[in-house]
Parts: structure tokens; C-alpha cells; sequence
């Protein structure tokens, strides 16, 4: 009883209630179910859809009041793109519609079919086109379902043109007054997704996890997400774009993540700009969040940035850039060793005679010329410079391949020979690989052998000792590797690396994590099929070696940037092959086709 007061005689009223009976007898006899009349929105009905939108080869005309269905929506484009015309009317406020993401999909799968050119009409009425009707040569659909994937109890008539002829042709007329009645409906204009907005890490954050996420919140109608990243407002670079799933219910908050660990103490900036479908034909449709800060934990590197530098054999001429002028140093035969032999942090300009094995060494200090006899090419020998005595210096050294013997004088001495050392290690067939793997300052003496991919490591640290030495397999020679170690991870110790031409790729076992297979970083940048030359450096000043190639064709280096956990690429034209350049960052393997 809806008015509970005045029920309150019932029982009074009727004292003996008796059961109801009810007689379940049809009123009208069964008849059969018309053989196009389906039940329900969902499947069933979609599927009879797209039939007979695949089945038109003259006209599709539908009206639209939410059209999430996917399989729908492909069916119009695939018939668009068969050269069949397609027309749609649709109700614009469900095309706005934000109550719930799955009405988002209207708005996406709308744009999609306006994307590919397709003729879209829109209520400007006062009102609401609540009609879902399909019209083609065969069939004129009277229905109360949506063009959607839940299903609900609902009935859908496929009228016959050829049964019902009336009842059709009143149906197709009635679209095409709609279609042509210019003051109730216009054309179509697709709408911008609304603007995302960031989340993580907060703006102006400090303290931030080299390995963080950034993270923003999804934003109505956007179909995709493109993210920038950079270390100011100015110099952000597009460095992802993330698919929304066009589902019902699509994730909440989006993320992505650097390929590898930011910088520690460096601020970056980001942003996300939103996407739809229709932004690839009207490039205005996107919607900026507007740019965040944060400042990641620990100390910032003051390690000084590598520089592009090329050594013009032809004219014995060095060019930095940066530098206005270029320096004249070194003779069409002999061989760069671009190293820090003064200790003031920069890579000075010298070069190894091979037919006299003099070293000459223009310091970057302002010290005198230095003139070194040590080794020769005619022993087989190649020059290694490194810090092999932990003096701050790089050291003249050789590895004389035939005996596999590396000679060592040290800055630390003097030069003196009789100080100098001559450690054996490695075969006629390894390449010299030195650097500082065990991180206690001075260059441990290492080889890789390319028929095994092996590397093999006298460590500094442990006298040299050979019983005491690092084996580990990384890399193939039969892949045409090169060796490329380097301090990629910013521990201080070199990872083993090599790249791989074939795909240009980067195999990277850091030795932050005890070069542990299942912990290596693949990153593929650059290619041996436009001939480029890995040049790893620090070219950010981060204090880990950045992944470059340098592009002889047209003498252009390509950086990934560590600092940005390899997200943000620069690339700077330096140097030109056919003017005889050699890039002097390469390492002696990569640099050997150079110096024939």
C-alpha cells in the first residue's frame, strides 16, 4: 500500500485471505518468430550488423545513438575502403558523453570512421535522435538496441525490401530526409579528448627514484598518449606513445618508464599530450597537460662531456666541435689515441706513429708537447691508452698481438721504461678491450675473443694475477659484434658490451649487477647497414657512457642520452667520410676499417 497509514485496517478489512490464482493460459495462440526479428543487444544482434553492412555494395546508411561496438565500426571502414558510400547520422550528445569510459567509445570509434573520410551528419535540433537504423539495399533495421557489446533485453526487426516493401521504403525515406534536412542536422565535427592530467611524481618533487614512472590520469575520449621528457621545458623530446585499450573498462591512470635508470641529481621535465583518432587527419585534436618538474636523489655528476672529434688523415687535422679552429697534428699514416694524458679531465689530441712507434701528445693543460717512443707497427702492435696506473692520466701502452703481450709505461714513472710493465694476456686472434672493470681507478687488462664471444679479464685490483682472473661469455664475433665496454650504469666500473650491426643493437651486462644475464639492457640504436660507427661516450655529462653511432655517408652523430634513461636522443653533424675523417671516440675495434 503506498499510503501505509491508511492500510492499517487490512487485516480487519479481509480477515480470510485466500491464494491469488492466476490463469497462465496464452491469450493468443503461438505464432513463429519472424525470421529477422532478433533479441537483445550484444552479439547476435552486431553480428547480423555487420552482415549485412559486408553484404551492401551500393549504399550503407545508419543512424547512430552510441556506437561502442568495434566489430561495427570495422565493418564501416572496411566497406568505406571498398569504394562503397557510407553515411552516418549520429547524435552528438552521446558522442560528448563522459558519465562512463564506455561511452567514450563513441566518441572514438566516430572519429575512426570520420578519420577515413566517411560523410557524418549530426543533430542540431532541439531534441534527441534516439534512432539505431541500419538501411542498405536489402534491409532497414527498426530497433531499440545500441551498436554495443553488453547485452540487454532488447528487439531488432530487419525489415525486408523485398517482403515488405512499405514498410522499407518509409524507412529509407525517412533517413534520407534526415540526411538532407540542413536545418535540423549539419555536418559533423570531430571534438579534442579532454586534457590529461599528471599524477607522478608530483610537480616540483625532489628526492625522485632513478628508476621512477611517470604516471597520469586517463582522460576522457583520448585514444592515445603521447609523452615528452627532457631536461627543460624548452628541450622536450617525444619519447612514447601509449595506446588507451578501447575497452568498457579501460585502466584508470596511465604510466611509462625510462629504458634505463635517470641521472641521479638532475631535474627533468615532462608532459602527456592526449590523442584521439581523428588527430592523424586534423593534427589540432590533442590536449596538452602542460609540463611537470622533478629532481631525482643523490649527487649530480661533474664529469665534463665527451665532445664529437674527428682526425682528418688527409690533412693531419683535428676537429672538436666546439672549438673554432682545428688543430693541425699528426700525419695521413698515423693512428689516433684520443686520451686524457695531462689528468685535467679532457681528452687530448695525440696520435701513435705506427713506422716509428712515437707517441706525440699535445696536452689540453697548456703543457708542452710530449714525444714518446713505445712500441711499432711492425711488431703487429696496437696502442691501447689508458689509465693503467690509477694516476689520474692515460698511460702510452701497447698489445703486441703476435705474442699477446701488453707493454705498459707509466705516466706515473715518467715513462720510464725500466718501470714500464709486460704482462702477457690474450691470442693472436682477441681483440684489446682495456678499461677499468673493478672500479679501483687504473684500466684492468681484458681481450675478447670473437670466435667464443668470451671476454677475458686481468684485473688491476688483484695484481694482475692470472689465476684470479674474469671469464664471461657476451656477445659473438660470428654476429660480426663489436666490443664496446664502457661505464654504461654510472657504478664506476666498465659493463661489458657489445653492438651488433645486424640490428643495431646494444647488449649491454652492467656491472652493477654482477653482469648477470637475466639483467641486461638491450637498446637498439644505430645500423651496420648504413654503416654507422658505435661511438660511447659521456656526451650529457652524467657520468655514464651514453649510446652514439657516428654516420660516416653523412658524418652525423646520433646520442642516446643516459641521463634520460635512454628516452631522448641529439644528433649533431661532425665530420664526413669521404673527407678521409676518422671518429676518434671509437674504440679500436670499431675504428680498425678506418685506419687501412
Amino acid at each position: 500500500c503506498a499510503a501505509e497509514p491508511a492500510c492499517g485496517d487490512y487485516r480487519e478489512r479481509y480477515p480470510n485471505p485466500a491464494p491469488m490464482q492466476i490463469s497462465t493460459a496464452r491469450l493468443e495462440p503461438d505464432r513463429p518468430m519472424p525470421a529477422d526479428l532478433v533479441w537483445g543487444q550484444g552479439d547476435a544482434f552486431n553480428s547480423r550488423l555487420v552482415r549485412e553492412i559486408r553484404n551492401e555494395t551500393r549504399l550503407v546508411r545508419l543512424v547512430v545513438y552510441r556506437l561502442t561496438a568495434p566489430d561495427v565500426t570495422q565493418a564501416l571502414l572496411d566497406k568505406a575502403r571498398e569504394g562503397v558510400p557510407v553515411r552516418l547520422i549520429i547524435e552528438p550528445n552521446e558522442y560528448t558523453n563522459r558519465t562512463w569510459p564506455e561511452f567514450w567509445l563513441t566518441h572514438a570509434n566516430i572519429d575512426r570512421l570520420w578519420a577515413a573520410g566517411i560523410q557524418i551528419r549530426r543533430r542540431r535540433h532541439a531534441g534527441l535522435t534516439h534512432m539505431k537504423m541500419l538501411v542498405t539495399s536489402r534491409y532497414a533495421t527498426n530497433a531499440s538496441s545500441n551498436y554495443a557489446t553488453n547485452w540487454q533485453r532488447d528487439h531488432n526487426y530487419f525489415v525486408p525490401a523485398a517482403s515488405k516493401p512499405d514498410v522499407y521504403g518509409a524507412m529509407a525515406a525517412r533517413f534520407d530526409q534526415m540526411w538532407n534536412d540542413a536545418e535540423a542536422f549539419e555536418p559533423f565535427a570531430p571534438g579534442p579528448p579532454d586534457q590529461p592530467r599528471l599524477a607522478a611524481p608530483s610537480a616540483g618533487a625532489s628526492g625522485v627514484g632513478e628508476d621512477t614512472a611517470l604516471t597520469w590520469r586517463a582522460a576522457p575520449f583520448a585514444t592515445s598518449y603521447d609523452v615528452y621528457f627532457g631536461p627543460s621545458p624548452a628541450a622536450l623530446s617525444l619519447v612514447g606513445r601509449l595506446a588507451a585499450p578501447l575497452v568498457n573498462d579501460p585502466p584508470a591512470t596511465y604510466s611509462w618508464a625510462p629504458p634505463a635508470a635517470l641521472a641521479p641529481g638532475q631535474t627533468f621535465f615532462w608532459k602527456v599530450v592526449a590523442r584521439t583518432h581523428a588527430a592523424g587527419r586534423d593534427p589540432s585534436l590533442v590536449r596538452d597537460s602542460g609540463a611537470w618538474s622533478f629532481t631525482t636523489r643523490g649527487l649530480a655528476s661533474r664529469e665534463r662531456p665527451a665532445r664529437p672529434t674527428v682526425f682528418r688523415r688527409v690533412n693531419g687535422r683535428w676537429y672538436v666541435q666546439g672549438r673554432a679552429d682545428s688543430i693541425a697534428y699528426g700525419t695521413a699514416s698515423d693512428v689516433p689515441v684520443h686520451a686524457d694524458y695531462d689528468g685535467d679531465g679532457l681528452a687530448d689530441v695525440a696520435v701513435w706513429r705506427p713506422s716509428s712507434g712515437t707517441w706525440f701528445i699535445m696536452g689540453s693543460a697548456g703543457s708542452l708537447e710530449t714525444r714518446v717512443q713505445w712500441g711499432g707497427g711492425r711488431s703487429g702492435d696496437v696502442p691501447v691508452p689508458a689509465d693503467y696506473d690509477g694516476d689520474g692520466r692515460a698511460d702510452p701502452a701497447v698489445w703486441r698481438a703476435t705474442t699477446g703481450t701488453w707493454f705498459v709505461l707509466r705516466s706515473s714513472d715518467g715513462y720510464q721504461r725500466s718501470t714500464s710493465l709486460a704482462i702477457r694476456w690474450g691470442e693472436a686472434t682477441d681483440q684489446p678491450v682495456p678499461a677499468d672493470f673493478d672500479g679501483d681507478g687504473r684500466a684492468d687488462l681484458a681481450v675478447w675473443r670473437p670466435g667464443t664471444g668470451t671476454w677475458w679479464i686481468l684485473l688491476s685490483a688483484d695484481g694482475y694475477l692470472v689465476d684470479r682472473h674474469v671469464r664471461v661469455q657476451w656477445g659473438l664475433g660470428s654476429l660480426d659484434d663489436v666490443p664496446v665496454p664502457a661505464d654504461y650504469d654510472g657504478d664506476g666500473r666498465a659493463d661489458l658490451a657489445v653492438w651488433r650491426p645486424g640490428s643495431g643493437t646494444w647488449w649491454i651486462l652492467p656491472s652493477a649487477d654482477g653482469y648477470l644475464v637475466d639483467r641486461h639492457i638491450r637498446v637498439q640504436w644505430g645500423l651496420g647497414s648504413l654503416d654507422d660507427v658505435p661511438v660511447p661516450a659521456d656526451y650529457d655529462g652524467d657520468g655514464r657512457a651514453d649510446l652514439a653511432v657516428w654516420r660516416p655517408g653523412s658524418g652525423t652523430w646520433y646520442a642516446l642520452s643516459s641521463a634520460t634513461g635512454y628516452s631522448t636522443s641529439s644528433s649533431t653533424q661532425w665530420g664526413v667520410r669521404s673527407a678521409g675523417d676518422v671518429p676518434v671516440l671509437a674504440g679500436w675495434a670499431a675504428m680498425q676499417s678506418y685506419l687501412r
